[in-house]
Order: structure tokens, then sequence, then C-alpha cells
């Protein structure tokens, strides 16, 4: 099945597809954002459990402002905005879960120890977790 994946994303890279995607998202995440009101925004989306991706946080760790930034470069390379990303929960010491609220999406990253650079991505199809190497393929495929 993973194999599958990988193919189905390869073909779409190839085509081009991909990038009409990443545009899809940004656009829907930017006019999703415009529907929530400024309280909302500020009540739902600044908690101390929910970091930006996208915006400047002071009081970080260094070691979470390196896994930000790291995070923050890979998106913006994929051509996402990460101004809509935000890290949700730490599952685990090296696994965070991220989301959109706006487009209600989310996918798991995990650091390698080593370096602090990311391992992988996660995504969850309601059946069985798929690791991957592709962000833009954690985010589609990953059900809501």
């Amino acid at each position: 099945m993973e194999q599958k994946h990988f193919q189905t994303l390869r073909a779409l890279n190839q085509s081009g597809y991909t990038a009409d995607v990443v545009h899809k998202l940004n656009k829907d995440s930017r006019q999703s954002a415009q529907r929530w009101s400024d309280k909302s925004i500020m009540t739902d989306l600044t908690t101390p459990n929910r970091l930006p991706i996208g915006w400047r946080e002071d009081g970080l760790s260094t070691l979470t402002r390196l896994r930000i930034y790291e995070l923050r470069d890979v998106m913006e390379r994929a051509g996402l905005n990460s101004n809509y990303w935000f890290v949700s929960n730490q599952l685990t010491k090296d696994t965070w879960e991220i989301d959109n609220p706006f487009l209600m999406r989310h996918f798991e990253v995990s650091f390698c120890q080593r370096n602090e650079m990311i391992e992988c991505y996660w995504y969850d199809t309601g059946v069985k977790q798929i690791k991957t190497s592709n962000i833009i393929e954690a985010i589609l495929l990953s059900q809501p």
C-alpha cells in the first residue's frame, strides 16, 4: 500500500499537479482563516500548547526553536505558507503533531535526535499510520 501511495505522489510531482495542490491548500487556508473572527483566532489558536510554525515566537527553548525553523523551512521549500500550520501536540520527545485548523488537516513529524533534522512524517488513513518522507503526501493523504 505504501508503494502505491509513493508511485501516485511521484506521478503527481512529475505532472506539476502537486504545485497546483499546494497553491490550493494555501488559498483554502487563507480563505478559511478570513472567516474566523479575530477573537476566535486569539482564543483558539494562541494557547500554551499550540505553537505557531510561521509566526515569531519568543521564549522557546533552543531545541524547540530549531525544530520549528526546520519544519518551517521544509514547508516553505514545498511551497506551503507556514503561517497556517501549528504544533498542536508533542506526542513523544521526538514526535510532534502538526495541524492546520483552517483546513482540518493534521499529520505527525518525527525528528532525528542526532541532528534535530526531520526524520519522517506520519499520516493516518483511518485504518493505519503510514510513514513517508514527503510532507505534501502526509498532508494530502491524512484523514481529518
